[in-house]
């Protein structure tokens, strides 16, 4: 139970929230990042000070305890949501980039978006390991999500 919780009236001073906010930030990066990424854990880091110390404790003074909690709650776990997915989009780009450029056979089609190569306006191709062509962005899309092969599922 947080201390917050613990009284009837929400956190006033920053020293309160920011107490609060440390204690969700900690349970939820727990929760949410087993492995402790370090970049997610930046991220979070970064992103929960400055400017959001100050829109949190208006976005909570005056309320009851509850409602401030969940008010923090959200707000930290929509911090780390974002910066979870954000690093998943850097991973997936870095992995990608660095594949070989290819250019496809004119029969060849993309296996994530289903434009034929021939008629293709969606840029640069690459192949994976495996042999299988693909338009970049489209396989970067794909590897935010799942970083192996669309057709074979080899890793990427």
């Amino acid at each position: 139970m947080t201390a917050v919780a613990a009284s009837n009236t929400a956190p006033t001073q920053w020293g309160q929230v920011g107490m609060v906010v440390s204690q969700v930030k900690d349970r939820l990066l727990e929760k949410l990042v087993p492995n402790g990424d370090k970049d997610i854990m930046a991220g979070v880091e970064e992103r929960l000070c400055g400017e959001f110390a100050a829109k949190v404790q208006q976005a909570v003074c005056g309320k009851p305890a509850k409602e401030a909690c969940d008010i923090i709650t959200k707000t930290v776990l929509n911090v780390i949501v974002s910066e979870v997915k954000i690093s998943k989009q850097r991973k997936a780009t870095a992995q990608v980039t660095g594949l070989p450029i290819c250019t496809p056979d004119h029969h060849t089609t993309c296996t994530v978006c289903l434009e034929d190569a021939a008629c293709s306006t969606n840029g640069v191709w690459t192949q994976l390991s495996c042999g299988h062509q693909m338009h970049q962005t489209c396989l970067v899309q794909w590897a935010e999500r799942t970083p192996s092969c669309p057709l074979c599922r080899k890793a990427i």
